[in-house]
């Protein structure tokens, strides 16, 4: 059960439960020490010279204090009376006895689960605090959101994790990231356990609500957006229903917070994935190059063909799939253990795929494709095998729902292969990384195929392949290429001051930033994808358009060009040789040599 903050959130939770355990104890220990001080300053005792006497509360104390922890002592101050002596008979085995008790009290209560959950959770809550950069709170720290926390932290971002699964967690301390993660095992849902995570800490920018209960994402978005209106949110969302209701209170656009909000369902993704795989392979391939890992090399699988295919498993992930075959003019039959349940279509074959009979019934050696959609991964791969046993040409595609049957599926060498993970993490990604490059994602589907076919040469080009004009993108030979770095280069005073001030007095063009700035007939090796200006967009812009202030630029290239044109920006006298072609003097020596000669 995951430990809750108390009511009175001005009581310290550890302070509470030492005090609610330790009460009977310590008032067994002050009774005890008490009485036997009490004890010895009533009792008269003899001096050396036979005259009474009796002890002060400060020798009594003194003397308990020393015989309660120690059982060894002198008699003080003068030797005890047999009324003394038996007293402190008594004395000892009471404050042995009080102490045993108080100790054992202490031991139980360090080995009491919910005091260790509150000590965990309070480090947790002090080591959010003292977070000094900005980080993304992860709730739900499963498969999906480890691969996002890993990501992060390779690109020096920090990242702090709430999962009520104590198995979950306990791994996460066990992961070798670059950055320590705070982690917490507390319920998401509920709003102290995000305040305590860091929810309207300054140094918070999102939150990623990566649960697998849409109802809990659900939640945990509607208290982000209450709690910090300001803050980025990208949710996970399992079906179209609870993707509807996020989005009516989440901030898509925005424009109301500065930032869009993103919401992410794995199975339409990859839908939209096949589709464009299907109907754009040149889209696809603009994709796969902008979204992969820079310097990771990249090869096209051939398209999925459009005709007979074959949907083992009519799941959510099945619906998705066989609504995008359907809608792109393939015909399609259904393989189903229960059908009635999965309200499968007339005519879909009942069973689960894997054995041959079942594949002949459905027509396997008509099939064109075959997409193995059970939730289980063992049952997935044998249909494939099968499948393919039968069909070797057949083209698969399979889900992959757990992440430790990653080298199990690269053994298979399909095509394509559905993890939703790795779909949301690279979309995370996408969005927290390069948010630009998601914008000018969107918008591909809304260019010309001419536009496509010379935004695919120069990605093509730009990657390393030679020139494929003409050929067929879905083509059986492939390069090899090599994804470009991806970078936004943001126009302001605050990041490029020299810039801003050469823009306030003169005209730079595109074409300037893309020159060398050693020798500026040269052009460096990358492309200006978009630039976004205020409220527009210019797709692929032409080097001759005017830069402003304040644009943001989408830029595709290699590292080189990267250094470059950032030395171009920095430089006063770099920018005025590849904006005019002069070279300025530099130096206070130069300058005047140059004055004079002039």
């Amino acid at each position: 059960m995951a430990y809750r903050q108390p009511r009175d959130t001005n009581t310290h939770p550890v302070i509470f439960l030492i005090l609610r355990r330790m009460r009977i104890p310590l008032l067994v220990l002050i009774f005890v020490y008490a009485v036997a001080v009490l004890g010895y300053v009533l009792i008269p005792g003899v001096d050396e010279q036979g005259e009474p006497y009796r002890m002060s509360f400060f020798h009594a104390f003194y003397f308990v204090s020393f015989m309660g922890s120690t059982i060894g002592f002198g008699e003080l101050p003068h030797p005890f009376t047999h009324d003394q002596r038996l007293w402190t008979l008594v004395t000892i085995y009471a404050t042995v006895i009080s102490w045993l008790y108080a100790i054992g009290t202490v031991i139980s209560l360090l080995q009491d689960p919910v005091f260790r959950r509150a000590l965990t959770h309070n480090q947790f809550v002090r080591s959010v605090k003292r977070m000094s950069q900005p980080f993304y709170l992860v709730c739900g720290a499963g498969d999906t959101g480890t691969m996002v926390i890993r990501a992060l932290t390779d690109r020096g971002i920090r990242a702090v994790a709430v999962d009520r699964d104590q198995n979950v967690v306990d791994s996460l301390q066990l992961e070798h990231f670059v950055r320590h993660v705070p982690a917490a095992m507390a319920d998401a849902s509920q709003s102290q356990v995000l305040l305590d995570a860091g929810l309207k800490h300054r140094n918070c920018a999102g939150l990623l609500a990566l649960t697998l209960s849409d109802d809990v994402n659900l939640k945990v978005a509607i208290t982000a957006k209450l709690l910090n209106p300001r803050l980025m949110v990208i949710c996970r969302a399992e079906t179209e229903d609870a993707a509807r209701n996020m989005a009516s209170f989440l901030d898509i656009t925005g424009q109301k917070s500065g930032h869009r909000d993103y919401i992410i369902n794995p199975y339409e993704a990859f839908a939209e994935t096949l589709k464009t795989n299907m109907s754009a392979p040149a889209r696809a391939e603009i994709r796969g190059l902008l979204t992969a890992v820079p310097g990771s090399k990249v090869i096209a699988a051939k398209s999925p063909p459009v005709g007979r295919w074959l949907v083992c498993g009519y799941g959510r992930f099945g619906k998705a799939v066989n609504r995008v075959l359907t809608e792109l003019g393939s015909t399609t039959t259904i393989i189903e253990l229960d059908p009635e349940r999965t309200n499968s279509p007339a005519g879909s074959i009942k069973g689960r795929g894997t054995e041959a009979i079942t594949l002949r019934e459905a027509g396997i050696e008509r099939a064109d494709g075959l997409v193995a959609a059970t939730d289980d991964d063992t049952n997935n791969l044998s249909i494939v095998l099968t499948a393919t046993d039968l069909l070797p040409d057949l083209y698969s595609i399979a889900r992959q729902s757990r992440t430790e049957n990653t080298a199990i599926f690269r053994a298979a060498k399909l095509p394509l292969v559905f993890q939703s993970s790795e779909i949301i993490s690279s979309r995370i990604l996408e969005a927290i990384m390069t948010p630009l490059t998601e914008d000018f994602l969107s918008r591909l589907p809304e260019q010309s195929p001419r536009w496509i076919e010379s935004l695919y040469q120069t990605m093509h080009e730009l990657a390393g392949g030679t020139s494929t004009h003409g050929a067929d993108h879905a083509g059986k030979q492939r390069d090899h290429l090599t994804a470009p770095e991806t970078w936004v280069l943001a126009l302001h005073s605050r990041e490029y001051p020299v810039v801003c001030q050469y823009l306030e007095d003169n005209e730079l063009r595109l074409g300037d930033l893309l020159r060398n700035p050693q020798a500026r007939n040269n052009q460096l090796t990358a492309t200006v994808l978009m630039i976004k200006r205020r409220n527009e967009r210019v797709m692929t812009p032409e080097l001759s358009e005017r830069l402003q202030i304040g644009d943001e630029l989408l830029i595709a290239g290699n590292n080189e060009a990267r250094a470059r044109m950032r030395a171009t920006l920095t430089d006063s006298v770099t920018l005025e040789y590849c904006s005019t072609g002069k070279r300025l003097a530099r130096g206070w020596l130069w300058k005047k040599l140059v004055g004079r000669t002039t």
